[in-house]
């Protein structure tokens, strides 16, 4: 069972960019974004943009790879047509570009000039507006290759043959070898709306949505000397309850598990506050999956293919869901996967998951003004991987990808789990590791893989009538063979109410103090001190209610007792009747809490007002395998910040 602290709750519910971002608003709707190591180049209907790393805009064209009004000009005259960009790659020094105009053309311009270099190449992609079509460019010995996944043939194309097409370049134009160079359609198959197209060793993969009412599938081919062989295909589950069979974004990773796929799936039911989910799939298993197939959408001549069961999501349930998700990036910190999340409403998410594949609480690393749906890709910098590329409608952002300085202790900062942030003890601070200047202390930057969730822990406990404080110090941050000190003082008072002393080697140092020398509403200060290192922390035993939402684990490490017959935490001034826990019971308290609960997906709908007052949109989230206290801890936000309805 996943912990999940306070203070994670109150991040989603501010919605204001707390850091400095670089943007660019386009005239026309974005259709396609490509990242190159110099240049990010964005199609938007009739127009082509370069932009540098920090999205300054350096050169424009149209479809046709020359300078192009349309794209300057204020006024568009009305009999202007307009033509919506397919694919969009970028390799070596070339902008590889495909429209819909002239029986869908691609054309390969220099990515410096955005001049055309080589011969016009039609009917690679669909004429139609709403077809898909899916681009990917693998190199092989000395060779360029260029895989097409569209939705069927174009109109007035007779070379046009299949629906997977794989071509080589050769004088300047990239050209079909022979017959084996394609994957066909069935005739009663229409189209498919192909979603992406990646390679994994020597595999090709193609997610796609088939026609309406049919759940999301993967095919996958092999090449060989330019010629396709086809080698797998499977249905997509994502959950059983609601049947997400269309995918809206796709995004595959390498991780410490294997090579993954996360899709973002959708239902037709509008209605449904989680209507979309966020599903993880290891495709490792379809390196064993050799002709496997589903005999409906494409023609080959084997017929001995082996039907499959479906390719199901990790844990056979999708990892959370949400009222409107659109986009989905994916990136593995210290073992760890932290998912960046676009919404219908113009928000970038961040979930991490634990070594169970369980969510934390999103937190919302930004929110676009005009609140349009986030494009369904969105792009790490290559150059300065603490950089997002996140664009909505008609708007690119440049945004980081964590904002650590929010967290002002180094216990928030550790206790929010966020693999990216860390505290660094040379500038006293929450900062990514790569902001951590150099040090010669003891542990200049600690992140949360070390296995230690805060920098002190600070355990309470009644003892014959007094208050027992034990201090226990995180020891990546303290060198354990050198003695340290240890104090607590009232914060509004300056008075010190007890102090100890520790010789090495030893994690903890403890005081004692009369129990009614403090009371519930005071704010206490635990400092602790070795050399120069030093660390405090604030805890209140008020605040002790609070955890009874959390954790066993998360109380005791706060200042306060847990019971176990009333299971609540509670101030150690209120005494539990002698059944309070130690950290090992607390273990087995959760660990049986997490066995007990149910691994249906329980939604939970919380409604919050932002710092300014006003009333926030309802965030819809259901995490894989929550508990009971997840529900109560909604309840009790929804009382703290009540919102009309």
């Amino acid at each position: 069972m996943s912990r999940i602290p306070l203070f994670l709750f109150f991040i989603f519910m501010s919605i204001e960019p707390v850091y400095n971002e670089e943007s660019f608003i386009f005239k026309h709707p974005i259709n396609n974004i490509a990242v190159g190591r110099q240049y990010i180049i964005v199609a938007t209907e009739n127009c082509l943009y370069k932009l540098n790393r920090t999205l300054q805009m350096l050169k424009t064209t149209g479809p046709h790879g020359e300078n192009d009004r349309v794209c300057t000009e204020e006024q568009v005259s009305a009999r202007q047509p307009t033509y919506y960009n397919k694919i969009l790659l970028v390799y070596n020094d070339t902008v590889l570009t495909c429209w819909n105009e002239e029986k869908g053309s691609c054309r390969e311009l220099h990515v410096d000039t955005l001049k055309a270099v080589g011969n016009t190449l039609p009917c690679i992609v669909p004429q139609d507006p709403e077809h898909a079509a899916r681009g990917l460019i693998f190199f092989k010995e000395n060779s360029i290759n260029l895989f097409v996944a569209k939705f069927n043939k174009i109109k007035g194309c007779e070379e046009d043959i299949g629906t997977i097409i794989l071509r080589s370049k050769t004088n300047d134009a990239f050209t079909i070898k022979d017959s084996l160079s394609f994957l066909a359609l069935n005739d009663n198959r229409a189209g498919l709306n192909y979603v992406d197209a990646f390679q994994w060793k020597d595999m090709f993969i193609f997610p796609y949505n088939p026609s309406a009412g049919s759940t999301a599938r993967v095919v996958v081919l092999h090449e060989n000397d330019q010629l396709l062989s086809f080698h797998t295909q499977s249905n997509l589950t994502c959950g059983s309850k609601l049947q997400r069979k269309i995918i809206l974004s796709s995004f595959s990773f390498h991780s410490s598990e294997g090579f993954l796929w996360a899709g973002i799936f959708t239902t037709n039911n509008t209605a449904s506050n989680d209507r979309t989910a966020l599903c993880i799939y290891n495709f490792t298993v379809l390196e064993k999956r050799s002709n496997g197939c589903i005999n409906k959408d494409f023609s080959y001549k084997d017929d001995g293919c082996i039907n499959y069961s479906n390719l199901v999501s990790l844990h056979e349930t999708p990892t959370l869901t949400h009222g409107n998700l659109t986009a989905v990036h994916v990136k593995e910190v210290e073992r760890r996967l932290v998912f960046f999340l676009g919404t219908g409403d113009g928000k970038l998410l961040k979930v991490t998951l634990n070594s169970n594949y369980t969510a934390n609480c999103p937190e919302v690393l930004h929110a676009f003004t005009d609140k349009a749906p986030v494009f369904r890709t969105i792009h790490m910098d290559p150059v300065d991987i603490n950089y997002l590329y996140v664009a909505t409608v008609k708007e690119i952002k440049r945004l980081k990808i964590a904002n650590c300085g929010q967290h002002e202790s180094c216990n928030d900062c550790l206790s929010a789990y966020d693999p990216h942030c860390g505290w660094c003890h040379s500038e006293n601070r929450c900062t990514m590791k790569t902001e951590c200047t150099s040090s010669t202390a003891l542990g200049k930057w600690i992140g949360i893989t070390e296995g230690f969730r805060k920098c002190l822990k600070i355990k309470v406990f009644p003892k014959d009538g007094k208050i027992a404080v034990s201090i226990e110090k995180n020891p990546f941050l303290f060198d354990e063979n050198a003695p340290w000190n240890c104090e607590i003082t009232n914060k509004d008072t300056k008075k010190t109410i007890c102090s100890g002393k520790n010789k090495a080697p030893s994690l903890n140092c403890s005081c004692e103090f009369p129990a009614h020398n403090i009371y519930d509403t005071a704010t206490l200060s635990a400092a602790a001190q070795s050399n120069s290192i030093a660390f405090s922390a604030q805890f209140q035993f008020q605040k002790c209610s609070q955890y009874s939402a959390f954790s066993c684990l998360d109380c005791i490490s706060s200042g306060c007792l847990w019971c176990t017959k009333a299971s609540r935490c509670t101030s150690p001034l209120s005494q539990c009747e002698s059944d309070y826990v130690d950290e090992d019971q607390c273990r087995v308290i959760e660990e049986k809490a997490t066995q007990g609960s149910s691994s249906n997906d329980k939604c939970r709908v919380i409604k919050s007002k932002t710092a300014n007052g006003s009333s926030a949109n309802a965030l819809h989230i259901c995490f894989s395998h929550p508990d009971w206290l997840f529900y109560l801890l909604a309840v009790w936000i929804s009382c703290l910040y009540p919102v009309s309805m």
